[in-house]
């Protein structure tokens, strides 16, 4: 497969240990493991929600770790890609810190513009999951045109 994406590289598997490895990656476990991840993320999500909402002297400190977990967050995906064995422990983290951020800056879009955190969640949880249930069930086929983009 020729991409010019850089994380699809055909050696970056290449560079990840198997020897520890005792089955082959499926399907069932790639889409178990992203559950678990935006479950993780999703409740985080209600955490970082709460947060500036404790009180408004609060609110600026949120925004400023806002901030920062966009920088730590930046720094695990790239850490992620260059040693893609890390992963196990990393994705668990990432999720976290993604869970709290999305949950900081939907508290300020939903203070801004009432209704709006409700209809992005139903949304996007929405779409994920036709998504993932056409692409298990066959409907939804992945073409090499798909796949390289």
């Amino acid at each position: 497969m020729s991409s010019k994406n850089p994380i699809l590289r055909d050696d970056i598997f290449d560079r990840v240990a198997v020897e520890h490895v005792s089955q082959p990656m499926t399907i069932n476990g790639t889409i178990a493991k992203s559950l678990i991840a935006v479950a993780i993320t999703a409740v985080f999500a209600v955490i970082g929600w709460r947060i500036p909402s404790v009180s408004q002297t609060f609110a600026g400190i949120a925004v400023i770790s806002a901030i920062g977990l966009v920088v730590v967050n930046f720094l695990l995906s790239w850490a992620i890609r260059r040693n893609p064995a890390s992963a196990p422990v990393a994705t668990p983290i990432l999720a976290v810190l993604e869970g709290l951020l999305i949950g900081v800056i939907t508290y300020f879009f939903e203070s801004r513009y009432p209704g709006i955190a409700w209809k992005a969640v139903t949304l996007t949880l929405g779409t994920f999951f036709f998504l993932l249930i056409g692409y298990r069930t066959g409907l939804i086929r992945l073409s090499q045109r798909v796949k390289s983009v």
